[in-house]
């Protein structure tokens, strides 16, 4: 079977990120968990994140944090969470990414009701 994946661009896109939630939402009737793993060099360069490869025309903090919601509510329980790439490079904005990977991990673990 030929693995599917979204490209960047449809998820910044309210099609693309219906479809992803759909496909999540499919997934989740298959299986018991998830464990969501993010690799935050997905994010969009020009927040000057502190990442290993930053980059260009990635995903925007609101579209990875809408993306990894959807499939934490999408039925099945999200049991754990994991940023990767994080590299405290010169200039970049270390506490920005901080900020972003706690946003991405509430989005992944906070039930649906808590206000997400």
């Amino acid at each position: 079977m030929k693995r599917k994946r979204f490209a960047v661009a449809v998820l910044l896109l309210f099609a693309g990120q219906a479809a992803a939630a759909a496909w999540a939402a499919t997934v989740s009737g298959r299986i018991d968990a998830w464990y969501v793993a993010f690799d935050l060099d997905a994010l969009d360069a020009s927040g000057n994140w502190a990442v290993a490869m930053p980059e260009t025309d990635g995903l925007t903090l609101s579209a990875a944090v809408g993306a990894v919601r959807a499939i934490a509510t999408s039925g099945a329980p999200a049991i754990g969470f994991g940023a990767t790439a994080i590299m405290d490079r010169e200039g970049a904005d270390l506490p920005g990414t901080i900020e972003a990977v706690a946003l991405l991990a509430e989005a992944a673990l906070a039930p649906a009701d808590a206000g997400g």
